[in-house]
């Protein structure tokens, strides 16, 4: 919607960006512009399961902007752009297919106190007997500990997405984890 000027609204420059440098339209990822007062905040849904998550998180990273008091780091009012990311339930599935065979994979023996799965070089999965449905999931400088029940295991491979798409920008395992919100719990 252009506004009174004829100018386009911050909203329709971003739609316009995200399809003219990602090449991403609107049943890729949608973008809703969300009340915010004298702010801008702006939802990114994916769509579709060919968007590649760290390009999008770049864009999106490079559309947030946040005004901050340089002596308490408090988020200062007005003119703030906030960002977030959620994904339809079809493409979480999607993207969890893969993780959700290897979950299924690292079952602990019950004569011993843990299972290891190497997600990839970096990345190792440790299910434990005594708990089946918590995983600590390591590298060589991060660690996050995840508890997960058996009827959501399609959450759990999406964290295990996430976690192995953060190891190319060199997020924290929260901060990967954090950058999508999840339409289930």
């Amino acid at each position: 919607m252009a506004t009174s000027k004829g100018k386009l609204s911050k909203a329709q420059q971003i739609k316009l960006d995200l399809k003219s440098r990602l090449k991403y339209n609107q049943r890729m990822v949608s973008v809703r512009e969300n009340p915010c007062g004298l702010s801008w905040s702006f939802t990114f849904t994916i769509r579709d399961p060919k968007v590649n998550l760290h390009k999008l998180s770049e864009f999106v990273i490079s559309k947030q902007s946040i005004d901050r008091c340089d002596h308490s780091g408090e988020i200062l009012s007005g003119a703030n752009t906030f960002i977030h990311i959620t994904m339809t339930q079809e493409v979480i599935n999607s993207w969890s297919e893969n993780y959700l065979q290897i979950l299924s994979t690292i079952t602990p023996d019950e004569d011993s106190v843990s299972k290891s799965y190497n997600l990839n070089d970096k990345t190792t999965i440790h299910q434990f007997h005594d708990s089946p449905h918590s995983f600590r999931i390591i590298d060589s400088s991060r660690s996050i500990d995840i508890s997960c029940p058996s009827s959501n295991m399609t959450r759990l491979s999406t964290y295990l997405f996430l976690i192995d798409q953060s190891n190319y920008n060199q997020d924290s395992f929260e901060d990967a984890i954090r950058k999508v919100q999840f339409p289930l719990c």
